[in-house]
């Protein structure tokens, strides 16, 4: 009885519309860039079922826009002093405009200390 797999979310070993729900805390923000980025959002989708529920956490640039220094293709150095791929109006316009999902509630972001902003998305899965 296997309970846990350990693999890469950009190759996630599940069939296709295997999840109801996925809780996806603390990862897409160590995307290398948005390619990377990208593709794992694609593999959270592709095993997500129609009507799935998905929950993202993740750093974002939402409220320190101006304190943030995009050193390559989404990844910047943030006043926390780590580096981490932001989620940015940008690429939410982009996974929008990309794949069919409705908000279940409204984005959030909480500020920490102006250091880090950490926002949540939930969405579902529109066929």
């Amino acid at each position: 009885n296997q309970n846990f797999k350990v693999a890469k979310l950009e190759a996630i070993p599940f069939n296709k519309d295997y999840f109801d729900y996925i809780i996806c805390n603390a990862v897409l923000h160590f995307a290398n860039n948005e390619i990377h980025f990208f593709k794992m959002f694609s593999e959270l989708f592709r095993v997500l079922k129609t009507n799935g529920t998905l929950f993202i956490r993740m750093t974002s640039d939402f409220g320190i826009e101006n304190s943030v220094n995009e050193i390559e293709n989404g990844v910047y150095d943030i006043p926390d002093g780590s580096t981490r791929f932001l989620l940015t109006n940008t690429i939410l316009e982009k996974l929008k405009n990309k794949y069919n999902f409705d908000f279940i509630e409204p984005l959030k972001t909480v500020n920490v200390n102006n250091l880090r902003c950490m926002s949540t998305l939930i969405i579902k899965k529109v066929f």
